[in-house]
């Protein structure tokens, strides 16, 4: 009777089954391309790896390599070991002068900015956007909940804090901005539109004379898609 061999690995006593490794050795193989990794060692490296990256903290990671409080920070600041954006005195300093700034070239907010790009900054006690504190100093308060500060530049994506290129205004006027500046395109524009103004205009006038399946079928466009423009929700720069 011939006897069975044993796992190729020196110190494991079990059988071999496949390429002269044992069923463990084997899947170890396979799995990781080397029969005799420490799988411990590679559960303590996930470990390590979910701790946040600064070197004295000990806490599990949220985003970007680092925990709850540090990412934080990074996201207010753009330092996850800073505290404060700037020093009190040379930020307000920064600020008032800014806003009393009658040029029109772009200033460029040089602190912290969010992943959009814009700056940001903690300003009497709320995390606020530096150029809405900006067109607040130099044009009054928000004239309502609808209103945001918007870029007559098209650069408040790169940090852009100019009085003379913001003003208060509405949604609407926020996208006819983006049009306006190529940010984004008009529906007309893009490649892959099917309908142009003159179908939108027709199925505007349609509505509830013509059943929104039949004009979804006779533009080939999905009905819902029909209702969005009929209703406004689509090509609303097309009055």
């Amino acid at each position: 009777m011939q006897e069975n061999k044993s796992c190729a690995i020196k110190s494991c006593a079990k059988p071999a089954r496949t390429k002269g490794l044992c069923k463990t050795h084997y899947t170890r193989l396979l799995r990781h391309g080397d029969p005799t990794i420490n799988l411990k060692q590679i559960a303590r490296a996930r470990t390590d790896a979910a701790i946040c990256s600064v070197e004295t903290c000990e806490r599990k990671v949220k985003q970007n390599g680092l925990c709850t409080m540090h990412y934080h920070r990074w996201r207010v600041h753009g330092d996850p070991l800073k505290l404060k954006t700037a020093p009190t005195g040379a930020l307000l300093s920064f600020l008032l002068q800014t806003a009393q700034y009658t040029g029109n070239d772009c200033i460029f907010w040089p602190y912290a900015k969010n992943e959009h790009g814009y700056g940001q900054l903690h300003y009497l006690g709320k995390h606020r956007k530096a150029h809405q504190v900006i067109c607040e100093m130099a044009h009054g308060p928000r004239p309502s909940d609808k209103h945001g500060a918007l870029h007559s530049c098209g650069r408040g994506h790169l940090g852009c804090i100019t009085p003379r290129h913001l003003r208060w205004g509405t949604q609407k006027q926020n996208l006819q901005d983006a049009v306006d500046h190529g940010t984004i395109a008009r529906a007309s524009k893009l490649p892959h539109t099917k309908l142009t103004p003159d179908d939108i205009r027709y199925i505007r006038k349609m509505h509830y004379l013509v059943p929104a399946m039949q004009l979804a079928e006779r533009f080939d466009v999905k009905r819902k898609h029909i209702y969005d423009i009929q209703n406004g929700k689509r090509w609303t720069h097309l009055q």
